[in-house]
């Protein structure tokens, strides 16, 4: 009797650790995506997503779940697109790790798609990867007025003086 007592204890004890392991790596949110401390996550319908950070000129920066297997025009298009004036030539993957190809740092250039749909630089998005999309020089300088105005100024005192 003592013997079947201990076992019935010892298998609740069991049962409790596993119930305690498991709540520790899962968190539930109210829009019905399951988070672990996983790479990859699952929302209520099974698809699995993936989180990635998107910083710099675009409408939307921050950190973003995404669909696993995404490529970066449509990930541009999910956080609302580029703002005018961004660089579409030079924009950049970090990894988080480095990749099979022992990289950690990408540069993209997406103009030849956006003229011709050439997707021959596109790289595969991985789980944490952030992505970078710096403003143009030239739209930095021509966006401040104030820096516009005193250009403007500075040419005209110099074409009056040289007249």
């Amino acid at each position: 009797m003592i013997k079947n007592f201990r076992n019935k204890i010892s298998l609740i004890l069991v049962i409790l650790s596993l119930g305690n392991l498991l709540s520790q790596n899962t968190r539930s949110f109210n829009n019905g995506i399951h988070v672990t401390d996983e790479k990859f996550y699952t929302d209520i319908e099974g698809n699995i997503l993936i989180n990635i950070n998107v910083l710099g000129h675009v409408k939307d920066s921050g950190s973003h779940l995404v669909f696993d297997g995404i490529d970066l025009p449509t990930l541009i298009s999910v956080i609302g697109g580029p703002l005018p004036g961004a660089n579409m030539r030079k924009i950049k993957l970090i990894r988080s790790e480095k990749d099979s190809k022992n990289n950690l740092v990408y540069t993209i250039n997406l103009e030849s798609f956006y003229k011709n749909g050439d997707k021959s630089n596109f790289v595969q998005i991985l789980p944490n990867d952030t992505i970078i999309i710096e403003e143009t020089w030239a739209h930095t300088i021509f966006s401040s007025s104030n820096a516009l105005t005193t250009i403007l100024q500075i040419l005209a005192i110099y074409l009056t003086i040289i007249s």
